[in-house]
């Protein structure tokens, strides 16, 4: 069958359709709007200038789901919806402007669920996996391919930028209260110890924007896998040359101009702290993970 799974995000709202056949995923359309919803919170409530942002996002999508008769539909909301204060009003709101029931994911569903849709592209049994979100930040260590422990701390990318940034690219005091933001929250996570996890599972667009920067500024193809070290040098290597910096991002990840190195400092110093190794990019996280779950296939 047919489905379209729609990801209302702090930073983004994508919606992605698959061909689902006997517990196989197979990828069709990818369609993504930087939405920015997070943006739109004032005073911890999402504004109605935000409700309607996302309205007509999603009644955009209902065009392109109408015009491929697609009938399976599942939306959720993550950090977007979940840490507002106002969950409830903006839930029910953009429910009746646009007829479309949303699932608001605790955080600790999220991380299940990107656990879940990335483990079907890793071929390591332990590690730990992170996925860095506008405004959330999902972690979860495995082993045998079982959930241990999870965690989901309330910093992302976006959040990063709009609390600590106050140009277009933080400074290098700016990077530095980021990485002691993420450092505060890690600190206070018990289910791990420092240096734990040499495998990372890297999710969402962070860490697609991270790979894509390491290509173009050395010149190679990373693959699917990069060293946790070309993290922190690709970060040194963008603040040798502001130009250079500024154009690279342009060329590279225009639509994360701004929230790109914000999210690779969270990345970069969660590597460091578990002292991983190796980062292996999965293609597959949240949306993968929750479309398995409403096909019967988790629990």
């Amino acid at each position: 069958m047919v489905c379209a799974v729609i990801d209302i995000g702090s930073n983004t709202v994508r919606m992605s359709v698959y061909e689902y056949s006997g517990g196989r995923i197979e990828p069709l359309i990818n369609k993504k709007y930087m939405a920015g919803l997070i943006s739109y919170v004032k005073d911890g409530r999402l504004t109605g200038r935000g409700m309607d942002k996302a309205c007509g996002i999603l009644e955009s999508f209902y065009g392109i789901l109408k015009n491929f008769k697609i009938e399976n539909i599942y939306v959720f909301a993550t950090a977007s919806l979940r840490n507002v204060d106002n969950t409830k009003e903006a839930q029910e709101y953009i429910e009746k402007k646009t007829g479309f029931r949303i699932d608001v994911l605790s955080g600790e569903e999220e991380a299940r669920l990107d656990f879940k849709g990335a483990t079907c592209c890793i071929d390591y049994s332990d590690g730990l996996l992170v996925d860095i979100g506008g405004g959330s930040t999902e972690l979860v260590v495995f082993k045998d391919r079982t959930i241990i422990s999870m965690a989901s701390m309330p910093i992302g990318s976006l959040n990063m930028f709009n609390e600590k940034v106050k140009k277009l690219f933080p400074t290098a005091e700016e990077n530095t209260l980021i990485k002691n933001e993420v450092l505060m929250h890690l600190q206070d996570l018990d289910f791990i110890s420092r240096g734990d996890c040499h495998n990372v599972c890297g999710v969402g667009g962070t860490v697609r924007a991270a790979f894509r920067l390491y290509d173009e500024l050395y010149g190679k193809n990373a693959s699917n896998s990069l060293s946790c070290d070309a993290v922190g040098k690709v970060i040194k290597k963008l603040y040798s040359d502001s130009k250079q910096r500024r154009n690279i991002i342009l060329k590279t990840v225009p639509d994360r101009i701004h929230t790109v190195i914000p999210g690779m400092v969270i990345l970069n110093t969660i590597c460091r702290y578990f002292a991983g190794g190796t980062i292996t990019k999965s293609s597959f996280g949240v949306r993968e993970g929750y479309l398995l779950k409403r096909a019967g296939q988790t629990d």
